[in-house]
């Protein structure tokens, strides 16, 4: 919709039209300063033309606000939910020791989620046993993917990561069961459903980024580490590669904090609660 006023415009006048924003299209990484403007003034357009607006995290909520001068009573949050897996095998106990350490990163490859920068700290660790597995649709940004491939080549790393591209999500759910560490580098998200996913599965978290970053991911759970630093992010993969027992706390954390987030039919009431309200 933010891309569309005029859109946004001839549906208001025959319809309550409520907006859903995510992730406001300006705050994208990786774009042009005249393009993100361009967006910026489409986007808060096409918002005066909502009767209601949802957002996904009181981050997002203080963004338009701060943005795009949408008044705050005009805005309600609603949490998207995680699924429950069982993790009484995996995550809920401590693992047993094991060889290479499995690190997952789940994200698009575009340059907000800052795969080019876990690469560039992976390539520093190569003395260290672990193994990487990206995680995410690879068509959006074509050139990006192509750098990050280039990126692990240059390291001599095509041995140690893996890029799988965007695949089902039951398979996915493998994947998460079977890391060890969770780490996306990005620069900024409405929300961060992969970490809140990861923390489901009791994984150790490394996050960075603006946005709903730290208030999804607790200390607890995980490191927070400036977005576009490999060598910070080097240094705290460093610190969970070589600690078993710190990987065992933040796991635990992690869970913890899981079981504070809503669950998909928890999410749907309160959306359909909000619909409801303003219609």
């Amino acid at each position: 919709m933010g891309g569309s006023p005029e859109l946004a415009r001839k549906i208001a006048e025959h319809s309550t039209l409520i907006a859903l924003v995510h992730h406001p299209l300006f705050l994208e990484s990786g774009i042009e300063p005249e393009l993100a403007k361009t967006l910026r003034i489409a986007e808060t357009e096409a918002l005066t033309f909502a009767e209601h607006i949802i957002v996904t995290s009181p981050s997002t909520q203080k963004t338009l606000v701060a943005e795009t001068g949408v008044p705050a009573e005009k805005i309600s949050i609603v949490l998207p939910g995680i699924d429950r897996p069982d993790v009484s095998a995996t995550a809920q106990a401590a693992k047993e020791p094991v060889g290479t350490c499995k690190l997952l990163c789940v994200g698009s490859l575009v340059p907000r989620k800052g795969q080019l920068h876990l690469v560039e700290a992976l390539g520093q660790l190569k003395d260290l046993d672990w193994h990487l597995d990206l995680i995410g649709e690879t068509k959006f940004d074509p050139e990006y993917t192509s750098q990050v491939r280039t990126q692990i080549k240059r390291h001599g790393l095509e041995d140690r990561i893996r890029v799988h591209g965007g695949i089902p999500k039951a398979e996915l759910t493998g994947f998460y069961k079977s890391a060890d560490v969770f780490v996306l580098p990005t620069y900024y998200e409405g929300y961060g459903m992969a970490f809140a996913e990861a923390m489901s599965f009791g994984l150790p978290i490394i996050a960075s980024g603006e946005g709903a970053v730290a208030s999804t991911v607790p200390p607890t759970a995980g490191f927070h580490v400036g977005a576009g630093d490999p060598v910070a992010l080097s240094k705290v993969i460093e610190a969970l590669l070589t600690n078993e027992e710190l990987r065992s706390k933040l796991s635990e954390g992690s869970l913890a904090a899981a079981d504070t987030l809503p669950d998909w039919n928890d999410s749907a009431k309160a959306f359909a609660g909000t619909l409801e309200a303003h219609l």
